[in-house]
């Protein structure tokens, strides 16, 4: 799998594995964004995994993950929005894993951005969070209720 400390030799061996030809055409800037939009053709879902969901893990993580079942691989994120202060690649396969820190790789840092400023990164946070009660409201509660319109200023 393709690396962002890559050499240019190993980028076009990566793309060429994944069915792209005509590779030694390209500049390393050219390479770099293709292994990217190659990498981004992959995502199946990007999730918020809480603190305690799995045993001994501790910290909560945001979840890229490209392949699911066995294997499966994932690029793990985990940050105080926006900061990123890890992020790690792993390949799980039935009771084993292995990942690699990949913090610094500009892609990561990039592809995190990208979920944080698109909102991906609230709303996967806010999907984790366990469904608040709905407190059911009788008319009877509220038929004296008048509503006042809003000012300009939003306040009453």
């Amino acid at each position: 799998m393709y690396e962002g400390s890559a050499s240019a030799t190993d980028l076009r061996t990566f793309l060429k594995d994944e069915g792209h030809d005509g590779l030694f055409l390209m500049n390393r800037d050219e390479l770099d964004q293709k292994a990217a939009d190659v990498r981004g053709e992959y995502g199946l879902g990007f999730d918020y995994v809480a603190p305690g969901t799995f045993n001994d893990q501790p910290d909560g993580y945001w979840r890229y993950q490209f392949s699911w079942g066995g294997p499966s691989t994932e690029l793990r994120f985990y940050a105080d929005a926006p900061t990123l202060n890890k992020a790690e690649y792993w390949f799980l396969d039935w009771f084993d894993g292995a990942s690699i820190t990949v913090t610094t790789d500009e892609v990561v840092q990039a592809v995190w951005q990208d979920f944080y400023d698109t909102g991906a990164t609230d709303y996967a946070y806010q999907e984790s969070l366990p469904p608040v009660p709905h407190r059911h409201l009788h008319a009877k509660e509220h038929e004296h209720d008048e509503v006042q319109p809003l000012g300009r200023s939003g306040r009453h």
